[in-house]
């Protein structure tokens, strides 16, 4: 099913660029990108939207204990 909704392709868009896609809507969303011009320039527009926000808050040190349970999983 194609979403015709601007706003929920967005906000796949963003889903997709923040990576909280599942791994198999993932690819199904990549192949659907190759075909979709409209939906490609949306996650560029995502992309640069996130991009912006990151650049825009100081890194922040993550605790050792943090650090251990990333690595842990």
């Amino acid at each position: 099913m194609k979403p015709q909704s601007l706003s929920l392709l967005s906000a796949l868009a963003d889903a997709y660029v923040l990576g909280q896609l599942s791994a198999l809507a993932a690819k199904r969303f990549q192949r659907w990108l190759q075909r979709d011009a409209q939906l490609r320039a949306l996650v560029s527009e995502s992309e640069q939207r996130w991009h912006r926000l990151a650049a825009a808050v100081p890194p922040m040190p993550v605790s050792h204990p943090t650090w251990q349970g990333i690595e842990a999983r």
